[in-house]
């Protein structure tokens, strides 16, 4: 399994899935997990003297001073095992959230204003901040990967596009195989993936007009050449060829 969007419970999925896998943000910033790792709701770090109380919907509310200042969330399924603690404004406002993987470890930390997120920063083993997403008006528009003991950029992309392409390509190689089963964010991720990229189709070939789908035609008109294989029932196949398509790429698995 590869995931590409930050999970905090990675290894929890992996752990229940009985599967293995990788996930790119962990890549990045060289997060490895213990498995007997385990931070307890009442073991993360809050102000001095502060209280807390369980609420009915599972979430645990932090009392300082007699006003509560946040609310910590626990991992479901779990004997209260952290997950993250959420900080407010005295108006109810969102301030910043610190998220914590399924081994206790800090994982990351966003910052907001105006109740808008505008930071992420994600965190090694130790501590250290590797990785910054930036945020302008509810979307993410710069990204950042830093020394983490210099804190100095040593890589930076404009779009969540680019950062997906440059650091999966850099994570696999030619002699491995990725698999994705949605034509949006998944096959812009892999433009530059030097493996062989395989398209699983889970949905229709066909759009809602009869039409084969524009991405998929792409692909089987190899203008987009990334894609060496595309994987899809004998009826779907038949459906695609009747509308004109090559079946060069093609590989028909059991319906």
């Amino acid at each position: 399994m590869l995931t590409l969007a930050p999970m905090p419970g990675f290894s929890g999925v992996l752990a229940a899935e009985q599967v293995q896998g990788i996930n790119l943000v962990d890549q990045i910033t060289s997060r490895t997990y213990d498995p007997d790792g385990y931070r307890f709701f009442n073991d993360v770090p809050v102000p001095t003297n502060t209280e807390i109380f369980m609420n009915e919907d599972g979430s645990i509310s932090l009392i300082h001073e007699g006003i509560e200042i946040g609310k910590e969330f626990l991992y479901a399924n779990t004997r209260r095992r952290a997950q993250d603690v959420r900080y407010h404004n005295l108006d109810g406002t969102m301030d910043y959230v610190e998220e914590y993987a399924f081994d206790g470890n800090r994982f990351s930390n966003l910052f907001y204003y105006n109740n808008e997120l505008q930071e992420m920063v994600f965190y090694d083993n130790a501590g250290n901040a590797r990785l910054r997403f930036f945020y302008y008006g509810g979307a993410l528009n710069f990204i950042t990967i830093e020394d983490p003991q210099t804190h100095k950029v040593q890589t930076k992309y404009n779009t969540q596009l680019d950062f997906y392409a440059h650091e999966l390509a850099k994570i696999v190689g030619p002699q491995d195989t990725v698999t994705i089963t949605y034509l949006g964010v998944e096959l812009d991720a892999v433009a530059q993936s030097p493996a062989h990229n395989v398209l699983e189709m889970v949905e229709s070939p066909l759009d809602d007009t009869g039409a084969v789908r524009g991405n998929l035609a792409g692909i089987l008109q190899d203008e987009i050449p990334y894609i060496q294989e595309v994987r899809m029932t004998r009826a779907d196949r038949d459906a695609v060829v009747a509308a004109g398509m090559s079946d060069r790429k093609i590989t028909v698995i059991d319906d």
